[in-house]
Parts: C-alpha cells; sequence; structure tokens
C-alpha cells in the first residue's frame, strides 16, 4: 500500500472511533407559551411537584429556573425547567419553556413540556394571542424652509 492510503485509512478509522465513543445524552426540549409569566410559573412549579411528583431542589421567580429531581428505575438525574421571558416582533409576550433532564433523552423532556401545556390549557383555557402592540405612526420630519432670495 502507497503511504498516503495508509495515512488516509489511518485516519479514517481513528475519525470512525471517535464517532462511535458513548457520549451523555445531553438533549434539551423547547415551547413557546402564550400565558402570562405569572401564570406559566405557578402551573410549572405545581406540575413537576403535584402532577410529576419530582421534588424542587432550587427555583427562583425573578431568574425563572427550577431545578428539580426526577427518578427513574432506581436512579435520580437532575432536571431543568427555565422560563425566559420573550416579545414576538409584533411586541406581543410570551414565555418560551427550556425543560433539560441530564442523561435522559430528549423525549423524555419533550413530553414533559407537552403534559405542561395541556395543563395549562386544561386550567386557564385557550391562550388567546393579544393584538400586536403597533409602534406609533411616525410624523415626517418638517420641510427644511429654503433661504429666500434677494
Amino acid at each position: 500500500m502507497k503511504r498516503a492510503t495508509k495515512l488516509a485509512l489511518a485516519a479514517a478509522l481513528a475519525l470512525g472511533t471517535l464517532a462511535a465513543q458513548p457520549r451523555g445524552a445531553e438533549a434539551r426540549a423547547e415551547r413557546t407559551s402564550y400565558y402570562d409569566y405569572a401564570q406559566v410559573w405557578r402551573a410549572a412549579v405545581r406540575f413537576l411537584r403535584l402532577d410529576e411528583g419530582h421534588k424542587i431542589v432550587e427555583r427562583d421567580l425573578k431568574a425563572g429556573y427550577v431545578i428539580f429531581e426526577y427518578k427513574l428505575g432506581g436512579n435520580t438525574y437532575t432536571g431543568f425547567l427555565e422560563l425566559i421571558r420573550l416579545r414576538d416582533r409584533s411586541g406581543r409576550k410570551s414565555v418560551r419553556l427550556v425543560m433539560r433532564v441530564k442523561r435522559l433523552p430528549k423525549y423524555t423532556e419533550a413530553g414533559m413540556l407537552y403534559r405542561l401545556e395541556m395543563k395549562l390549557r386544561k386550567e386557564l383555557g385557550p391562550y388567546r394571542r393579544s393584538e400586536p402592540v403597533r409602534p406609533p405612526a411616525r410624523t415626517p420630519p418638517p420641510a427644511k424652509k429654503s433661504p429666500a432670495k434677494k
């Protein structure tokens, strides 16, 4: 074999070995809610603690996060729920929910967010998208006066 072919084969083998290494499942799921932030916060904390039965380790309303323990099959995993206040392009308020559970697949988080969204709809009814906030109409600048000719 030629030297270049051997090097290419060795490089391909090394890359294949690296790609096959197991990695932790670092996934996250997101959803956007158009309910009021305070309503979403209260429902999310109740959902995690009462509906799902997870132990809440830490929570902060102002910073918008909840850290909880997710128990599954005798193992305990750390979970995070972030609530991020947003405004869309038209100025409507919304809340982005970001769920992460370390070392578990994304469908775990996606399922939890789906169930939280169903809880919000059941308790608060369908959300009403408020009318977009329209910026005030721009008034044209006053016309420049040309100097009077003599």
